[in-house]
């Protein structure tokens, strides 16, 4: 299984007249088709009855996301009061559905087992049973639906209501979740709680969760989506007014990430509009202190990098038209919309619009088309075919009162609004809302009146599908690969009239967090396959003006769990040359393979560490460049190592050597240094054979009596011939 909200969908039918007859359905989930767990739900005769079993929530078993193989097994009683027989019992349709976000559309899963069962029962007036199996594979589709333009809403209906009643809070709907954050409980003040409910298709919400609660209590904060990005900016609470920036990336079941702090906005607001366009987040105006309600008309704008980090915030050069708080603010045709909110003596009905520039800047602020009345505390959403306003608060007599209406400013083909509408006001009226709408759903939860009674309930209205022409555009969804999952193949299909001047185009980045490849173009006709082990597959789609579709899937992408095994690496050969020998970069992909990926998937890197003259480097984690500096010389053994991206790697290592390029022979072979031949030693060295010896020292027979007697001077000693040194040739070289 994946990480998108799975369910199995099961619709029954009895035939017969009789009330009286009533049925039960049970289904279960298992792992081992052995033992099995779920839940029983009943109905009368002739209901069609849509159920779900949740697979990220199945007591006793918990979440079964990430399995390769579920078993579903469903379970058909009849019991009738009246044991009179009728014609049979069957169950239909069994359909499952994945869900993923954003689509609010869904397409059913294949199954390994017939699409209807029809089990016909005579005479079942005691009542009987029938079952049945099916195992679901890992496969399914995304679809993708252009939502019609809208010019009314359908009946507004309660769904599941909130854990506790709040307003002030914020709202945003993305993963195809519907998140409330933050707000003020009605005898707790600011909140830090965070929750969640995933969408279904018919728009109905399921069991409310608690998810990783804010750092700090806030009220009065703004929040946008950009990307996976959850942002929540400034806000109020016990210590004042709030500068902080707070992020958390959203996961695929709708679950959120630890929050971390960003850079904070250049002064603390509340009460102020932010919105999201182009990776820019806006905030607009707002109160910068309570206690004297100084209302600002000042711009921030900051740019959301790939990785959910922010950029600097800067201020925009033209302001608001005037200082504005408890206005709404939306995104529509590349034009940000002001909409109402009030100055710190009244609320107005002016609507400003300014168009988004390249570069993050905003043009001229002209006024359009105002309000039926003066609003503050009111929330919008842009839909297709316009934007939506509902609630808030008006002062002006006689309707000083919470409201309940709800208006529609209509965009045409051109982008060019029209008059505001009043659509299907809500059942009761209520102010400090945020409001969400997806492709075909508008929801309003929570809030406040005049009375001061705060609300948990949850508003839902359908949008109509009338199927009118979309708008020129592009839309973008992503799939995120867990840690196991490869890609298969991915290819789209149109349904629907009109032109079919559509283009849909995929790029991959192999891993978390890595960077994304290329755009290629994906064609209907040519499926595609894509090796990703983890990291993402992102798909645009892009459409023409005037354009009549119901719907574009995105399909047949099969997910298969496997098992990362290691690249190879062998066969670098060893590198000798002389110094100053220009050399060619060496392609480490030629030796290199993986089961799992292309080489170019691959990285390579040096492991051990080398002489810095010896030049050894990889370029663009491919490419091997040896180009010594500094005259060096030597001989080096280089370790390579090459990574996969499931983060598996392999070794191999190669000799490099380099010679002093003086040398006129091989470097490997050098010859042999010329060596002396044997130093000359005389035979005979000169040695006197007689040394001068004398024989008959002269003695005076009359000896000179000396002067001073004791000290006589004599003849000296003869010279000892043994003492005469030995002499030898110096070496000569020849």
């Amino acid at each position: 299984m994946t990480d998108a909200k799975l369910v199995f969908g099961l619709w029954h039918d009895l035939e017969g007249d009789r009330i009286s007859q009533i049925d039960t359905i049970s289904w279960m989930a298992s792992l081992d088709d052995i033992t099995f767990a779920g839940w029983t739900i009943s109905g009368r005769s002739g209901d069609w009855i849509p159920r779900s079993l949740d697979l990220t929530n199945l007591p006793p078993m918990g979440n079964l996301t990430g399995q390769s193989e579920v078993f579903i097994r469903w379970d058909f009683q009849s019991n009738v009061s009246n044991p009179l027989p009728y014609q049979g019992a069957f169950i239909d349709d069994i359909t499952l559905w994945v869900y993923t976000e954003p689509l609010s559309v869904t397409q059913p899963l294949p199954i390994e087992y017939p699409v209807t069962q029809h089990t016909t029962v005579q005479d079942f007036d005691g009542g009987g049973s029938d079952d049945g199996t099916v195992m679901i594979t890992e496969q399914g589709d995304g679809a993708l639906s252009l939502a019609p333009q809208v010019d009314q809403l359908e009946t507004w209906e309660h769904l599941p209501p909130l854990p506790g009643q709040l307003y002030s809070a914020e709202v945003e709907i993305a993963r195809n979740h519907l998140f409330v954050i933050g707000g003020n409980a009605p005898d707790d003040f600011a909140q830090r709680q965070v929750f969640s409910t995933p969408l279904r298709d018919d728009g109905v919400i399921g069991q409310w969760q608690e998810l990783e609660p804010l750092p700090q209590s806030l009220i009065g904060h703004a929040s946008v989506v950009v990307g996976d990005y959850l942002f929540i900016l400034g806000g109020f609470n016990s210590n004042g007014a709030q500068q902080s920036v707070f992020r958390s990336q959203i996961k695929l079941d709708g679950t959120l990430e630890a929050w971390e702090t960003l850079l904070p906005l250049p002064q603390p607001l509340f009460n102020m509009a932010a919105v999201a366009a182009n990776d820019f987040i806006y905030v607009l105006g707002g109160e910068i202190s309570s206690s004297e309600s100084t209302v600002s008309d000042t711009i921030y704008r900051a740019h959301v990098n790939a990785d959910g980090s922010i950029g600097a915030w800067k201020t925009l050069p033209d302001p608001l038209p005037m200082p504005t708080h408890y206005q709404a603010a939306a995104v529509a045709c590349n034009h940000l919309y002001m909409i109402a909110g009030a100055d710190e003596s009244r609320e107005r009905d002016g609507v400003f619009v300014a168009p988004i520039q390249d570069g993050g800047t905003l043009g001229t602020w002209e006024l359009t088309h105002p309000l039926p009345k003066t609003l503050s505390g009111h929330d919008a959403s842009a839909v297709n075919g316009g934007i939506l306003v509902a609630g808030g608060w008006t002062s002006n007599s006689p309707e000083i009162d919470t409201q309940k209406a709800v208006y529609l400013l209509p965009l045409d083909d051109t982008c060019t609004p029209g008059p505001w509408q009043t659509l299907t006001p809500m059942p009761y009226g209520s102010t400090y809302i945020g409001v969400a709408a997806s492709n075909s759903f508008f929801y309003v939860p929570g809030g406040i009146n005049f009375e001061g009674i705060s609300f948990d309930s949850v508003l839902m209205a359908s949008l109509p599908m009338d199927n009118q022409s979309v708008e020129q555009g592009s839309y973008r969804n992503r799939f995120d690969l867990g840690n196991d999952y490869v890609i298969q193949a991915l290819h789209w299909t149109e349904t629907g009239q009109g032109d079919t001047d559509i283009q849909v185009r995929y790029r991959v980045a192999p891993t978390t967090g890595g960077e994304y490849g290329p755009w290629s173009d994906l064609h209907a006709t040519n499926p595609i396959s894509i090796a990703a082990y983890g990291g993402y597959v992102e798909y645009e789609v892009q459409f023409a003006a005037g354009q009549s579709v119901e719907s574009l899937s995105v399909s047949d992408v099969h997910l298969t769990i496997v098992d990362n095994t290691l690249p190879t690496l062998a066969g670098i050969p060893d590198q000798s040359f002389t110094a100053g020998t220009v050399t060619e970069p060496l392609d480490l992909r030629d030796y290199a393979s993986d089961a799992e990926f292309s080489t170019d998937a691959l990285t390579f890197s040096l492991l051990n560490d080398l002489p810095p003259d010896a030049g050894v480097q990889i370029e663009d984690d491919v490419y091997l460049t040896i180009n010594p500096t500094n005259n060096w010389t030597g001989q080096v053994t280089v370790t390579v190592q090459v990574t996969d991206p499931g983060g598996l790697s392999a070794t191999d290592t190669f000799v490099l050597v380099v010679t002093d390029d003086t040398n006129p022979t091989d470097p490997e072979e050098p010859v042999e240094p010329i060596a002396p031949t044997e130093p000359i030693t005389p035979t005979n060295p000169i040695t006197p054979t007689n040394p001068i010896t004398p024989t008959n020292p002269i003695t005076p027979t009359n000896p000179i009596t000396p002067i001073d007697p004791t000290n006589p001077i004599g003849p000296t000693e003869p010279t000892d011939p043994n003492n005469q040194a030995t002499v030898f040739l110096p070496l000569v070289r020849r």
